[in-house]
């Protein structure tokens, strides 16, 4: 059968505050957030979901009254909007044979504007900042598993990533003078990842867990491969130790890389051809279980 959630929230302090149980002042605080999935199972075809998640955050600081004015703080007003959503639709499809084709293609966004404002005694607005930000990820990753008997299990999949931005801030050199822009960049680039895990127990107490990503930054066209590798033993019945290994690798916020040199004499961008931060990780851990509905994990 189908089934759904939906989920919606508003902040407390604005409904406080239009309800005049709280003295905010100045400041408005307006936070809303809705969230919802919708599952389709289907009789031949697998089954199909669809969510939703965003968010709308809205902030504005008043300048108070002249006569409370103490500090140059006082004298300006401040302001900001953000909106984050993320959409998305998910397929599971089981085969006879035992395996499951997993696919998921989203789109995720994020969007802030801010500005503050100077004030003279006569109340006369004179823009201080004014900012902008905006980015958007489009998402699509196909996994196929596979469980070929109790001992081994693979797991295969692909996922692409498309980033988009764009931003700019507009600043003063001197109160009430005119607004200049002190950082403007924009630009796309892709990330695509392919993966492959495979479980082995090896015996009724030893299982081990070794697979390999494959990353191409589009930007710079930069290729890295990623083993890794784990080893789970249980102690008793009860107990586990295990010890892993990975290198992973992470990409900077997309902005790092656009970013426009102020010299002719350079690059218009230099950091194009930052490679992806890289890192070797090792880990060990040991589980205990207490009880039915307990467990100490160091």
């Amino acid at each position: 059968k189908a089934s759904y959630l939906v989920n919606y929230r508003y902040s407390f302090l604005e409904i406080a505050k239009k309800l005049h149980a709280i003295n905010m002042d100045k400041e408005t605080l307006d936070y809303q957030d809705l969230s919802f999935k919708f599952n389709l199972p289907t009789t031949h075809a697998g089954t199909f979901a669809v969510w939703f998640t965003g968010l709308f955050d809205r902030y504005i600081n008043d300048v108070p009254d002249v006569s409370d004015w103490k500090t140059l703080w006082d004298s300006n007003d401040s302001w900001s909007r953000q909106k984050n959503w993320a959409l998305g639709v998910n397929h599971t499809y089981r085969f006879r044979t035992g395996g499951t084709l997993s696919s998921i293609i989203a789109y995720t966004g994020a969007y802030t504007r801010l500005g503050m404002n100077d004030y003279d005694e006569k109340l006369t607005k004179m823009p201080d900042m004014n900012g902008r930000n905006v980015s958007w990820n489009l998402i699509a990753n196909v996994k196929h598993q596979h469980k070929f008997s109790s001992r081994y299990t693979m797991q295969n999949g692909i996922e692409h990533q498309h980033m988009d931005f764009c931003t700019w801030m507009d600043y003063i050199h001197e109160v009430g003078g005119p607004m200049y822009r002190v950082y403007e960049s924009n630009g796309n680039t892709g990330l695509t990842r392919f993966y492959t895990n495979h479980k082995v127990a090896i015996s009724s107490r030893l299982s081990a867990v070794a697979g390999a990503n494959v990353m191409w930054f589009h930007l710079n066209n930069q290729c890295l491969f990623e083993p890794r590798a784990s080893l789970q033993y249980k102690t008793s019945p009860s107990s586990t130790l295990s010890i892993a290994y990975s290198l992973n690798s992470r990409k900077e916020s997309i902005d790092a890389y656009f970013v426009k040199a102020p010299s002719p004499q350079t690059s218009r961008n230099p950091n194009k051809d930052l490679g992806l931060t890289r890192s070797h990780h090792i880990s060990a851990s040991f589980a205990q279980r207490l009880g039915e509905n307990a467990m100490l994990k160091i």
